[in-house]
């Protein structure tokens, strides 16, 4: 009788934990559907890439902002660094890596993020004013996580820019270029992403 009894309780706690378990993937398959639509693929070309680079550019220079260095989100912010290191006359090209998708494939799952320092190392990163470059802001995590980060080490005036920002993005970059709804494919990763068709992110030039 007690074994019996023992049995279904711990069915039951199984039960729990598996409907649990099944919501939780639910509701974060559902958050992630809420940002991308789900419908199609965008490519961003080579050519929009830069005007989306030029544009963000003359926005940061407009407003007055000047930064000491430009720091680059690894791995999709080093195009967008690198030109804006270029534009401002810059050599301090710092690098971090921000590791949040379980995968590379479309849609995967996104932890939560964990910076990781790659250059230089932690300690030499002193006052000054940065800017951020990702390519993307989907919900916004990444940037603001790096944001945070950084804002530990005290002295720092942080400003961020994005190629895209998600339409539905809750923490928005202070610059970017364009927006989307759906998944975007970028020119650095177009042989990856196969033969589906595409439809062309455009972007105005400001």
């Amino acid at each position: 009788m007690q074994f019996e009894v023992c049995n279904n309780l711990i069915n039951k706690l199984i039960g729990c934990i598996f409907r649990r378990l099944r919501n939780a993937i639910f509701h974060t398959e559902q958050r992630i559907m809420e940002l991308w639509k789900g419908k199609r693929l965008l490519q961003l070309s080579w050519q929009d890439f830069g005007t989306a680079a030029e544009k963000l550019y003359q926005e940061i220079a407009a407003d007055g902002f000047v930064p000491d260095a430009i720091v680059a989100l690894a791995r999709g912010g080093l195009p967008l660094a690198t030109v804006m290191a270029h534009r401002f006359s810059l050599h301090d090209l710092r690098v971090v890596s921000i590791v949040r998708n379980a995968s590379d494939d479309r849609y995967a799952k996104r932890d939560r993020p964990s910076l990781h320092w790659i250059a230089p190392p932690r300690q030499e990163w002193g006052p000054g004013n940065l800017l951020i470059c990702d390519d993307i802001a989907g919900d916004g995590a990444t940037l603001a996580a790096t944001v945070d980060t950084l804002g530990e080490i005290g002295g720092l005036t942080l400003r961020s820019a994005a190629l895209v920002c998600n339409v539905n993005c809750r923490n928005r970059p202070d610059y970017w270029a364009t927006e989307s709804d759906d998944w975007v494919v970028f020119p650095w990763e177009s042989q990856r992403q196969g033969n589906e068709p595409r439809e062309p992110l455009r972007v105005a030039a400001s």
